[in-house]
């Protein structure tokens, strides 16, 4: 029903109430998980801990207990006691299937805490391996893509495994986008820049706050992309079109833009435009700099 308050303080007079019966201790674990599902996670962290030190022999019989705990550490940014209470779940509990998720957030503390890419692309396939087809071992293949992007001879394998997450109606809004932005990187590094444009449109008609804020950067990046591809085509007429259509996006993007326009107006002969904006394009790279 969603009442966690009213189900902390149930389970908080249970705990007293029944102290050292197995009810009790019970109850007192349970305090720290619906503090976990409130995401109040420095209380929920403090209530799990009290918990366990309280009743240790009865944390094995809970093992949400210890990823719970794992999870509010995670973000709290306390990477060390995140990492530390998801290794201990990964091996005193290898069977439970949100395991998958264990490593997925091994993985990101790698990235986050060490930059430690080796390290994360070995949790990540732990994830991956350990348990096919789970919810964390598609975040964990999203995550795995995204890394490999940079080093990929390749895109299509990468594309083929996103793809279908992508498509997967059953999936979170959270998770959907995370798969669209990956795609979307995909998209641009093969140079795909109007598959690139379509889905950050989407994305940015789809999603608001912090979600819509990075498909717009990627917005921003595709359409950066089709104009330097129209200019390396040398379809000029159609480049200076397109930029006058997404001037106010383009503005927003890498000063080099106005390098490429300087470019397309040398490429029809006309050098006094061009010089302008060639001008503009160092006005720019000083005014960042600055």
């Amino acid at each position: 029903l969603g009442q966690y308050r009213r189900a902390e303080r149930v389970y908080r007079y249970v705990a007293e109430k029944f102290h050292g019966k197995v009810i009790g201790k019970e109850c007192a674990y349970r305090i720290g998980d619906v503090l976990s599902y409130e995401k109040k996670y420095d209380r929920a962290a403090a209530e799990l801990e009290a918990a366990i030190a309280e009743y240790p022999e009865y944390r094995l019989k809970r093992p949400e207990v210890t990823f719970n705990l794992a999870e509010a550490y995670f973000w709290k940014k306390n990477y060390v006691r995140a990492r530390l209470n998801f290794s201990l779940f990964v091996k005193e509990f290898p069977s439970q299937t949100i395991g998958a998720l264990a490593y997925l957030r091994l993985g990101e503390i790698s990235e986050i805490e060490k930059k430690d890419a080796e390290t994360a692309k070995h949790n990540y396939l732990e994830a991956q391996n350990l348990f096919p087809f789970s919810f964390g071992a598609k975040l964990a293949e999203l995550r795995m893509a995204r890394l490999l992007i940079t080093s990929e001879a390749d895109f299509s394998y990468q594309i083929q495994n996103i793809e279908p997450i992508y498509n997967d109606v059953s999936m979170s809004k959270p998770v959907h986008e995370i798969a669209q932005t990956v795609f979307i990187e995909y998209m641009l590094a093969k140079k795909d820049a109007d598959r690139a444009i379509e889905l950050s449109q989407k994305g940015m008609v789809e999603s608001d706050g912090e979600a819509y804020e990075a498909f717009k950067g990627f917005y921003v990046r595709a359409v950066g992309a089709k104009l330097a591809q129209l200019n390396e085509n040398k379809k000029y007429p159609e480049a200076i079109t397109f930029y006058e259509h997404e001037k106010n996006w383009l503005s927003l993007g890498d000063p080099h833009n106005y390098k490429v326009m300087a470019e397309v107006y040398r490429g029809l002969g006309l050098f006094e435009t061009s010089n302008k904006y060639m001008s503009q394009y160092v006005a720019e790279l000083k005014k960042r700099n600055n």
